[in-house]
């Protein structure tokens, strides 16, 4: 894999991580501790654990793991536009 950005502000970016990879490395003992992807009954698929914590969206936007909506998930201030792969003001 070829890595074009890297996230260096201290969180993690759960959009980007394996669904099953706190769940497949971890320990035996460990593995029901671990956060994991669960369907919602919504149909959307969310981050969770077994203590009833949150974590956003799977495949979603940001820290708080909020659906991608085109031309409204914005950067900042800064948003993109449709069809543009560059940021407007």
């Amino acid at each position: 894999m070829q890595y074009k950005r890297i996230s260096a502000d201290c969180h993690l970016d759960m959009i980007w991580l394996p669904p099953d990879l706190f769940t497949s490395n971890a320990p035996s003992a460990l593995k029901d501790q671990m956060p994991f992807v669960a369907d919602q009954a919504d149909g959307t698929k969310r981050w969770v654990d077994n203590n009833g914590a949150d974590y956003g969206m799977a495949g979603g936007v940001g820290a708080s793991g909020t659906p991608y909506v085109l031309a409204s998930s914005c950067v900042s201030t800064r948003c993109t536009k449709p069809g543009s792969t560059t940021i407007s003001s």
